[in-house]
């Protein structure tokens, strides 16, 4: 069992480190923060723990810098918070302030189960939707309306 949580690590934090480099933020100052080159805005502060059917409902009704589009990260999106340079946490803390360590949910579900990023080492897991774990939000900038319109600002649902 140890030697599979230290392969899921040591792997996601394989595919994870090589787009560090390239990786940069954008502190938006109004609790957002913007990740470049991939189209996300992130809540840059994490939501107490909450059981997952919880954090699904959180990030649908989150009204934050005026917009009503969020929604929880798939697994690919959150993992690619991780910063293997950082520990306890493993996340830009320069942009994403007050984050813990602890286990944050996504949205990428397997039965009675959901996939988790535990930010004390950047590890990545499957764990029980009972049980209780952070929440950050985020939401497409780059989507397109009903019309095929790109819009950056409020989205209707």
């Amino acid at each position: 069992m140890k030697k599979n949580k230290w392969f899921i690590w040591l792997l996601s934090s394989f595919f994870f480190s090589m787009n560090l480099l390239a990786q940069s933020y954008i502190d938006n100052g109004d609790g957002t923060v913007t990740q470049k080159g991939t189209g996300l805005m992130w809540q840059s502060e994490p939501v107490d723990s909450m059981i997952w059917k919880e954090a699904v409902k959180h990030c649908r009704k989150l009204n934050l810098s005026e917009l009503e589009d969020w929604r929880l990260p798939t697994i690919r999106e959150l993992k690619s918070l991780i910063n293997i340079s950082d520990y306890a946490p493993a996340i830009d803390t320069r942009f994403f302030r007050n984050s813990n360590s602890a286990g944050h949910w996504s949205s990428t579900q397997v039965k009675d189960k959901a996939w988790q990023v535990d930010f004390f080492r950047g590890a990545v897991s499957q764990t029980n939707k009972l049980y209780g774990r952070y929440t950050r939000c985020v939401r497409d900038i780059n989507k397109k309306n009903e019309k095929g319109e790109v819009s950056q600002g409020k989205m209707e649902r």
